[in-house]
This record gives structure tokens, sequence and C-alpha cells, in this order.
């Protein structure tokens, strides 16, 4: 009897200290991450200079997880067909870095880019950004959380000159049933 409840003591005693580091995370940087959850439905608005002034506007969704343990989120996007564009599809990953206090970002797409970004979050402005530099350009992408359905977004591509290249405005809204903090009926 004593031997098991030094056993239970144990496992509650180390299995307290986890359960607090694992909600301090969950509850503190990567609930930001966590608001990306859900299926979303996407607008975006892509002027660059390599498209001779032409504008193009795709709409598409995107598919918002939590995954890996809760350690990352994963978001998926597809565009809608554009007449005399490919369909474009891209994988994003996402994670806390509690080492270094940052956000990490990863970005795969079907045209076979891959870039790597790292952000901050301002809890007054409810915005995460995201800065990299991408083929000796540099890119800031404002996230803003307007509402808990809506996030509007924005990306500057400059040259080293600070010649904007590309500039990207954007928003998502989240499709109906999709919270992951809404209770779902069992189908």
């Amino acid at each position: 009897m004593i031997q098991a409840r030094s056993i239970l003591l144990a496992l509650l005693l180390f299995g307290g200290s986890v359960f607090c580091a694992s909600a301090q995370t969950v509850m503190g940087a990567d609930a930001v991450l966590r608001r990306f959850e859900g299926r979303w439905r996407t607008h975006v608005t892509i002027k660059s200079e390599n498209m001779a002034s032409r504008v193009i506007e795709a709409t598409g969704v995107g598919v918002g997880l939590v995954t890996l343990g809760g350690q990352y989120v994963e978001y998926r996007a597809k565009t809608d067909a554009v007449p005399g564009y490919p369909i474009d599809e891209d994988l994003q990953i996402s994670t806390w870095d509690v080492a270094n206090k940052v956000y990490r970002h990863w970005v795969f797409d079907s045209e076979s880019n891959r870039f790597e970004r790292t952000g901050t979050w301002n809890e007054a402005s409810h915005t995460l950004t995201w800065r990299a530099n991408e083929r000796g350009c540099t890119v800031v992408i404002h996230d803003r959380f307007v509402s808990s359905d809506r996030i509007e977004w924005d990306l500057a591509r400059r040259d080293p000159n600070g010649k904007i290249r590309t500039h990207i405005d954007a928003w998502m809204t989240r499709l109906p049933h999709s919270s992951p903090r809404r209770s779902r009926r069992p189908r």
C-alpha cells in the first residue's frame, strides 16, 4: 500500500509538472496558432512586378488542424481554378519555439517553393507578424485576427533597395460548422 501511494505521488508530481508545462504552452503562445484551426474560404489579390501591372485575384479553401501531439498547426490550402493559371496548393506548418520564444513557419507549395519564416505576436493589435529573407528579398506578412472567424493578411516582398516586388492582400473566413471550439453533432 505504501509503495502504491509512493508511485501515485510520483506520478502526480511528475504528471502535474508535465501537465502544467503542457497547459502553459496551449494557453500561452500556441493558442495563437490554434486560431487557424478549422475550414476556411480564402480570397487573395496579388500584385507583382513580374505580371506586367496585372492583378490576379484567386479564391480557394483551406483547412487548419492541430497535429503531432498538439505541437504543430498544419494548414493546407488549394486555389479554385483561375483561367490561364494552374491550381495552386500549399502546405504550411507552424509551431511555437519555446527555447527561442519565436514562432516558426514553413511553407511548401505545388510550384516546388519552400520558405521558412519567424514570427512575433502583438496582443494589442491581434497581429501575428512573420519575417524572412527569401531569394534576396525581405518578406513581411501580417496575419490580423479580426474576429474568431475572420483573418485578414497582407504580404510585402521588397528587393534590397526597398522596392516592393510583390504585394498581396487577402482574407480568410471560417466556414460554418468548422470551428474546433463549437460542439459538433455525431453523424
